[in-house]
């Protein structure tokens, strides 16, 4: 299944966005459940709770709960992305 048909069939519109190379996400952490779809370069995000590190690159996707602490830091080529919130 592509990224598309994901973000369709779950009725979502997804949210272009790019970070340069290196640029830092502090911990963080959102009210609602978040897909998000890596373009292009990659990114590492990280879970603090668990301390998993999972890094995307083009054609990966992160379903992310709501509430759930993380930080991210993009590839050496910078990334671009897609995101929807549920």
């Amino acid at each position: 299944m592509t990224s598309e048909d994901r973000f369709a069939e779950e009725r979502l519109t997804p949210s272009p966005w790019e970070a340069g190379p290196g640029a830092t996400f502090a911990v963080h952490e959102h009210a609602r459940a978040k897909l998000l779809v890596c373009r292009a370069g990659s990114i590492r995000f990280t879970l603090t709770r668990s301390g998993q590190d999972l890094d995307l690159s083009p054609g990966d996707w992160l379903d992310l709960p709501a509430g759930e602490p993380h930080s991210a830091v993009a590839g050496p080529s910078g990334c671009r992305c897609e995101e929807a919130f549920r």
